[in-house]
């Protein structure tokens, strides 16, 4: 028997709150204040588990738990508020977070959807079979995303490959 293929999309953490606020800080002293400060930056994923806390870490442990992309994938993608969609460990700097900060995660932001829709676009498609959004406990969801009037979730099937795929 043949493991399906998963891949989660991730729906965006607010990057302009309170908590965000404690990263900008130029004389915040916390391990991912100081690293998010210098090269390389820190995972995406680790960032947003940050700036939403237990929400977002427990979407991201879940994902990283039951992805099974398939060769050259990787396992889960987040949505962002300007770049589309992006690989969880892929390394962010303070200077990207401002610039996520900057931009609201609104369907109606033309700087929100425009990144997130040229990414989809640039995804060459893998599979005929469309995202569920929702599943049984055999066969956990392909997103664990929602959609709303706020957020984009559950639809895009096909991330990129990299995120050279995205311009």
């Amino acid at each position: 028997m043949t493991t399906p293929r998963r891949v989660f999309l991730l729906s965006p953490a607010h990057c302009g709150g309170e908590r965000a606020g404690l990263l900008f800080r130029t004389d915040a002293d916390f391990d991912l204040a100081r690293r998010v400060r210098r090269p390389p930056g820190v995972p995406l994923g680790e960032v947003f588990s940050f700036l939403s806390g237990l929400y977002f870490r427990g979407k991201l442990a879940y994902a990283e738990a039951f992805a099974a992309p398939p060769p050259g994938v990787a396992p889960v993608y987040v949505i962002t508020p300007n770049e589309g969609l992006r690989r969880a460990d892929e390394l962010v700097d303070l200077a990207r977070l401002r610039a996520f900060s900057r931009v609201d995660i609104d369907a109606d932001d033309v700087r929100y959807h425009r990144p997130l829709r040229r990414t989809r676009a640039a995804s060459p498609p893998r599979s005929t079979r469309p995202a569920r959004s929702c599943c049984s406990a055999a066969s956990p969801p392909a997103s664990t995303s929602i959609r709303s009037g706020k957020r984009w979730g559950s639809g895009f099937a096909s991330p990129p490959t990299s995120s050279a795929a995205v311009t």
